[in-house]
């Protein structure tokens, strides 16, 4: 049986001071990383792997779903891996066509690195690479049969939300990412999004969540002022994770 192991939760959320841009960041079978995080979060991501008992540099493979800088900021915490990145998005980024969210350091990033430059198909065994287009155009989602069929799919699907709306949060094309949501709810059982809980594909095409967003912000207004913000989701369709994937994330403390 496959496991997934939620190291990071996605949080979906914008400001009117810029995105949150917190993804999630899973580990499958104990040695290979779906998409790295954002600097931001990295000591939560270190300490995750330390939960779950993974040296990250015994990860053997980064799998990437796209370049933006909340998915590859943390590809060097992970030494020895092999990063894999579709070869479409990789060549976008080595000719310059970079968008706003894409960092203009991620030649650095790879640079000395075993990278492996992919097409559609098996990417490693066992796991398929789809081109999930919407997003950006060379956008990737990575999926796995076992008894049901799982989809770790960054931002081709950020949030319940956009997936049941089917209105995406797009850069390139908001039609060809409707498409993807919905070639995406015709195969998938279990979605791990970008940016929010995973959640079961209902056999409406919508979503069954497992489990709530919970975010807390501090804001320090003052010498002698502090302020905290509590977000939390009510949902009542709340599910148990499936056999295999588990939470091992914590949140970062405030002392």
């Amino acid at each position: 049986m496959v496991t997934i192991d939620l190291l990071l939760g996605g949080i979906p959320g914008r400001t009117d001071e810029g995105y949150l841009g917190q993804s999630s960041v899973a580990l499958l079978d104990g040695e290979t990383i779906v998409d790295t995080g954002s600097l931001a979060r990295r000591p939560m991501l270190v300490d995750a792997l330390e939960t779950a008992g993974v040296d990250p540099a015994d990860v053997s493979d980064v799998l990437l779903t796209h370049l933006h800088f909340d998915h590859v900021d943390n590809v060097d915490l992970f030494s020895n891996a092999t990063v894999h990145v579709y070869d479409p998005e990789l060549e976008r980024a080595e000719n310059g066509g970079f968008d706003w969210a894409t960092p203009r350091s991620v030649a650095g990033l790879l640079d000395g690195r075993d990278v492996v430059r992919f097409t559609e198909g098996e990417v490693l065994d066992g796991i398929e690479a789809v081109h999930t287009p919407g997003h950006v155009e060379h956008h990737v989602s990575f999926i796995v049969e076992d008894g049901m069929t799982y989809g770790l799919t960054g931002d081709a699907v950020k949030n319940v939300r956009e997936f049941e709306t089917r209105n995406p949060f797009t850069i390139y094309d908001d039609g060809i990412g409707r498409e993807t949501l919905d070639a995406l709810a015709e195969r998938l059982d279990f979605v791990v999004p970008g940016h929010d809980v995973p959640f079961y594909v209902t056999e409406s095409g919508g979503a069954a969540p497992c489990g709530d967003v919970d975010l807390t912000v501090r804001l320090q207004l003052g010498a002698d002022s502090e302020t905290h913000v509590g977000i939390r989701s009510d949902r009542s369709d709340v599910r148990a994770l499936p056999d295999g994937v588990r939470e091992v994330g914590s949140k970062q403390s405030f002392e």
